[in-house]
């Protein structure tokens, strides 16, 4: 018994570009299609980590007149974000890749966006760490306790 090979897409198809431009677009489809992914501001890096420093001053007060200016503690930290990958491969066939009346790119949007955009935003939102990334979900229950109990005191 052989097993059948897929003729499609190769690297050859591409013509020594890494993304080209209906790839791009599809990808950005798909981010576009994840209302949370798609809120977020996206930042680029060709480390595959990123720090995001946060503060958190305390300190400040309302003065009067010649009152002493106190000190204001910064309270600063450092988040650092790996980078996760969602991926999947979809057998084009060349036939269809070289078809002008076939729009792929639209195609392969509608295919993936419901099912891909959806994991997408689940796993930023809900994830469990390493390959999915950590949940914001998960990460910012401290800081929602923290405001509501600064509420709740003020």
């Amino acid at each position: 018994m052989t097993t059948p090979t897929l003729t499609g897409l190769e690297t050859s198809t591409f013509n020594g570009v890494l993304t080209p431009p209906q790839v791009a677009a599809l990808l950005n489809s798909l981010v576009e299609g994840a209302p949370f992914a798609n809120s977020l501001t996206r930042a680029q890096t060709s480390t595959g980590r990123l720090a995001f420093p946060t503060v958190g001053p305390t300190g400040y007060a309302w003065l009067s007149e010649l009152q002493q200016v106190p000190s204001v503690i910064l309270n600063d930290q450092t988040l650092i974000v790996s980078v996760c990958k969602v991926a999947g491969i979809l057998p084009v066939s060349a036939e269809m890749y070289a078809d002008s009346s076939v729009n792929i790119t639209q195609w392969v949007t509608g295919a993936l966006a419901g099912s891909l955009s959806r994991d997408m935003d689940l796993g930023l939102l809900n994830g469990t760490g390493s390959p999915q990334p950590n949940g914001i979900i998960a990460q910012a229950t401290a800081a929602d306790r923290c405001v509501r109990k600064n509420l709740m005191t003020n």
